[in-house]
This record gives structure tokens, sequence and C-alpha cells, in this order.
């Protein structure tokens, strides 16, 4: 396992920039998701109850199958749910990074910053 050389605040710092890009796309891949499956159902209800679409004959029972697949689909996955888990996580992580913000950097000549981060000692393990 490779050693981190950030400074802690700016390791903090980066974990959290990480987070918060992956908790966005995350939630739009998930609303995008959510938007297909519901315009696409809604689509499919609408030919399968016009009467415009008695032109295609054997097309309308395929349409009813394919709402029920998708609402199917939508019932499972949960697009919606997890569209909020994420867009909820995103906040938090905007929260979180906006308070990092607000703590200033420690100085490491100083004497409290010991306290704060120990550093290793020579036989400390994790460093191998």
């Amino acid at each position: 396992m490779a050693t981190s050389t950030l400074d802690p605040y700016d390791e903090l710092r980066s974990q959290l920039d990480t987070a918060f890009v992956d908790a966005l796309k995350k939630a739009r891949v998930w609303l995008v998701i959510y938007i297909f499956i519901r315009a696409s159902m809604i689509v499919f209800s609408v030919l399968t109850s016009a009467d415009a679409v008695k032109a295609l004959g054997a097309g309308t029972p395929i349409f009813g199958i394919i709402v029920a697949l998708l609402a199917a689909f939508d019932s499972w996955l949960k697009p919606d749910v997890k569209y909020r888990i994420h867009y909820t996580a995103n906040d938090s992580y905007t929260r979180l990074t906006r308070k990092l913000s607000r703590i200033g950097r420690l100085d490491p000549t100083d004497p409290k910053y010991a306290t704060y981060w120990p550093a290793p000692s020579l036989d400390d393990t994790r460093l191998s």
C-alpha cells in the first residue's frame, strides 16, 4: 500500500472532491434513467390506448407489454430513489467541503501540529 505524500488537509480535500464528483455523476446517470423510463412509459401507454395506432394492428398488445416491462423495471430499479440518494450525498459533500474550507491550515512548525497529526515513527508498520 502506497503512503500518501499529501498533507492531511489536502488529502481530506482531495477525497471530498472525488466523492463530490462521483455522487454528482451517479445522480445524473440515475436521473437520465428515471426520465427515460418515465417518458417511455407515457409514450407507450398513449400508443397502447390511441385509436390512431389501430392501423398498426398487432402493435397495441406489444406496446402494452412494453409498458408493463418498463413499470416492472421502474419498480425494481427505483431510479428516482437512487437519484435522490446521490443528490443528497452530493449536498452533504458540498456542505463538508465548505466547512473544510473554513478551517485554517495548521502550520507544521507549530507545536500543536504534532497533537493533531502525529508524525509516524520509523518502526511504523503502516509505511511498508
